[in-house]
C-alpha cells in the first residue's frame, strides 16, 4: 500500500513539474541604442515610460504572441512596430532599439 501511495505522489509531482514548465512566462527588457531618449515607450500592454539613450530597462512581463511597440522622440517622431514572443516555459528577451531606427529581439 505504501508503495502505491509513493507511486501516485511521484506521478503527481512529475505532472505538476512538467505542466508548469509548459505554461508561457515571458519577460522583456529594452536596450535603447537609438541615440536619443524614447518617451512613452509601450510594448503590448506594458508601459516602460521614458527610456534614455544607453539605458537598458529592467524586465517586465509580456504577453505571448504579437505585441505592438509605440513611443515618441523629443521631436515628436513616432516609434512604432511589432514583435512576437513565443515558447513554452520561461523566456527572457531583450529588444534593442538601433541607431538606424530598426530593432532586434534576442532571447537572453
Amino acid at each position: 500500500m505504501k508503495q502505491l501511495i509513493v507511486f501516485f505522489v511521484l506521478i503527481g509531482l512529475l505532472f505538476i513539474n512538467s505542466s508548469c514548465e509548459k505554461i508561457p512566462n515571458h519577460r522583456l527588457r529594452v536596450r535603447n541604442n537609438y541615440n536619443i531618449i524614447i518617451h512613452n515607450l509601450k510594448i503590448g500592454d506594458m508601459p516602460y515610460g521614458s527610456v534614455d539613450f544607453g539605458i537598458t530597462t529592467s524586465y517586465h512581463s509580456i504577453t505571448e504572441g504579437r505585441n505592438t511597440i509605440s513611443g515618441t522622440t523629443p521631436n515628436n517622431e513616432i516609434l512604432s512596430g511589432e514583435i512576437t514572443v513565443e515558447g513554452e516555459g520561461k523566456h527572457s528577451w531583450t529588444l534593442t532599439l538601433l541607431p538606424s531606427g530598426n530593432a532586434t529581439l534576442e532571447e537572453d
